[in-house]
């Protein structure tokens, strides 16, 4: 059924249907190829793989698990080579609340487990058996070391997860800080990110393959949401509610985001507006731009008490860190490396 209103004639959306896959085979692939990467690039250690595929599984075990709370569908996991891995999941209307439940519940439980297992593994504090510092030295005056392998694992379990609760986009920490502080406004956010990226290149400045990964899998994506919001604007000028799923686009808005891509990307400069509509088929490099573009509605039900409760958990989780260096000194080796 063709859909007809004052500005114009709208033939039928093209019906999409996803292909069902495995999100086991996915994960378990993309988990070999970062094993192999990781073997090769990092050394050669079985016991050091081993033991960061086991931290990278429980942190997105544990953003899994809140998706799945929440009720969210197609849940998966996917490693990505040299970088670390991300869980996924669909739903169309997100709160601000669920957000940060679902951002605050990987780091944690990986925090909490680490510190349990440094507990285990060492001894009495004061004189113990000789081990190495973060700066290669050797230290026989903090603690005994009483599993050195549960030691190992422990550190790994806390330093990657508090780090990825530094507040940098799009580290967890930093998507904590859009949920509470920077969902309103495209400018303040887009400042928040890039200063953040940029943050992370200067760390990583010294190693070229992190710049180049960083670049490709957060830079772009960046760029390209700068690039949407003339796409956005002149949908707005058009009554076209973006914020809905593929599904729920009705065929007016389908047409008219089609015809607004060519403020998206150059390389649709050859969409005429208003023409060529008779041909119901747009290409499948369209249907993937618009489907890519659409939103999803977030719900801000979080008021001030609401973000200091969740600033806080994330504050005190960053601190402990400073807490359990200073209760076992050199135990995680942070405060040795500030110099304190």
């Amino acid at each position: 059924m063709i859909e007809s209103t004052d500005q114009g004639i709208y033939p039928p959306k093209p019906l999409v249907q996803d292909r069902e896959s495995n999100p086991y085979v996915s994960a378990i692939i993309s988990l070999l190829l970062y094993a192999a990467f990781g073997y090769m690039l990092g050394g050669g250690s079985v016991v050091t793989m081993v033991a960061l595929v086991i931290v990278l599984l429980i942190h997105e075990s544990g953003h899994l698990a809140a998706m799945w709370f929440y009720g969210y569908q197609k849940l998966r996991m996917l490693f990505i080579p040299l970088m670390g891995a991300v869980a996924m999941g669909n739903k169309q209307d997100v709160s601000d609340k669920e957000d940060s439940v679902i951002l605050l519940a990987g780091p944690l439980p990986g925090i909490l487990l680490g510190y349990v297992l440094l507990f285990l593994s060492v001894g009495s504090i004061g004189d113990g058996i000789p081990f190495f510092t973060n700066d290669g030295s050797v230290s026989t005056e903090h603690f005994s070391i009483t599993d050195p392998l549960m030691y190992g694992i422990a550190r790994l379990f806390i330093i990657l997860n508090v780090i990825n609760l530094l507040p940098f986009f799009p580290l967890d920490g930093g998507q904590l800080f859009r949920a509470l502080f920077f969902r309103t406004g495209f400018v303040p956010y887009f400042i928040f990110a890039v200063v953040s990226l940029g943050f992370l290149l200067l760390i990583f400045s010294g190693n070229l393959t992190t710049v180049v990964l960083l670049v490709v899998f957060f830079g772009r994506p960046l760029y390209n949401q700068y690039r949407a919001q003339a796409f956005y604007k002149a949908l707005k000028q058009q009554h076209v509610d973006y914020r809905k799923t593929y599904d729920e686009l009705s065929d007016r808005d389908f047409w008219l985001m089609r015809d607004a891509l060519p403020a998206y990307s150059n390389s649709y400069n050859y969409i005429v507006p208003d023409q060529f509509r008779i041909f119901p088929n747009a290409n499948a490099m369209e249907i993937q731009a618009i489907r890519s573009l659409l939103e999803r509605r977030y719900h801000q039900d979080l008021g001030a008490a609401g973000k200091i409760f969740f600033s806080a958990l994330w504050l005190l989780s960053l601190l402990s860190v400073f807490v359990t260096d200073y209760i076992l000194p050199g135990s995680i080796g942070i405060l040795e490396r500030l110099g304190l």
